[in-house]
């Protein structure tokens, strides 16, 4: 997707900083590292709702915006093999909106709207 997420990376161009071994976070400049069994990621202070990165049993499943700890924005979802899965706008923790899905090859399987998880269109 032109612009999309990359414009998003690079638009933000996060700096990382890590947690203690207590968990708590540890601020480098105006990000926040957080991490947990099941996210990994940095969220301004300013605006926690930022590009954030969500692994599950190790393997990266999304990167992309988030809004009150929900998927939301423009992201990648990826399968549990590391291949993509799905690029594009989410609301609402869904795919919705305008994205491309892929099967496990990488090819393209869908390319166009999406409502509530669904194809749409």
């Amino acid at each position: 997707m032109e612009g999309g997420l990359d414009a998003f990376k690079k638009k933000s161009a996060p700096q990382y900083s890590t947690s203690d071994k207590g968990g708590k976070d540890v601020q480098n400049g105006s990000q926040v590292q957080v991490k947990s069994d099941s996210q990994v990621g940095q969220r301004n202070v300013h605006n926690p709702d930022d590009f954030f990165i969500e692994y599950r049993n190790g393997t990266k499943i999304y990167e992309g915006e988030h809004m009150g700890g929900r998927r939301h924005g423009q992201g990648i979802m990826y399968y549990s093999s590391g291949e993509k899965l799905y690029e594009g706008e989410f609301k609402n923790n869904r795919m919705h909106g305008t994205g491309i899905q892929y099967f496990h090859n990488g090819t393209r399987r869908y390319k166009g709207d999406f409502m509530g998880g669904r194809r749409h269109g």
